[in-house]
């Protein structure tokens, strides 16, 4: 990738595939960028909200959320 001014929030569809990576951890650090092909916007890329409070792994059952990794079980 190229070296970004600090102001500069777009990303060339090309260094996007090539430095997916480093993209994605700037999106990670909360930068909001916006994806160019040959200078014309294409796409946005925004970090995801994260939960206030992250729900544990143990519990799960007893909140009331049911699992769907695995299949439902069969009847007989």
């Amino acid at each position: 990738m190229g070296e970004p001014s600090s102001n500069d929030h777009t990303v060339e569809v090309s260094d996007f595939i090539h430095g997916v990576g480093q993209v994605l951890a700037r999106v990670k650090a909360g930068e909001m960028l916006t994806i160019t092909e040959r200078g014309e916007p294409v796409a946005v890329v925004i970090p995801l909200r994260r939960p206030r409070t992250a729900m544990p792994a143990v519990g799960y059952a007893r909140a009331g959320v049911q699992r769907v990794d695995r299949e439902p079980p069969r009847s007989p």
